[in-house]
């Protein structure tokens, strides 16, 4: 599993006013691309022949990796150093699947239906 760090993978597309149509259209490719490789390194921890350890903190820039790091705030600062933009680029924490599981009794369970 990959945790997105600093925003939601699937989170709201946000325009930025002033930008223009193929700004906003390449912005949104590389999210795309950016997440096939997060998806693709969450479930083989692997992406282009190159292997990941649990941990590892991955920064994606353009649908590339850019830098792997031991923690998120050394991942983030890689990807600032090439691109300032803080809209741009993602970084990812390489895990293995967790399942959350909630309980609840059942005049609770009642009250969601």
């Amino acid at each position: 599993m990959s945790r997105c760090i600093g925003r939601s993978a699937s989170g709201p597309v946000v325009v930025q006013w002033g930008t223009s149509k193929s700004e906003e259209e390449s912005v949104m490719s590389e999210k795309d691309r950016n997440l096939r490789i997060a998806e693709a390194i969450s479930t083989r921890f692997a992406w282009n022949d190159r292997t990941f350890q649990e941990g590892d903190c991955v920064a994606l820039l353009d649908g590339q990796i850019v830098a792997v790091a031991k923690t998120p705030e050394a991942a983030i600062s890689a990807l600032r150093a090439r691109e300032p933009n803080p809209k741009r680029g993602m970084v990812i924490e390489v895990a293995h699947p967790t399942i959350d599981v909630v309980r609840c009794d059942s005049q609770l369970a009642a009250s969601f239906s």
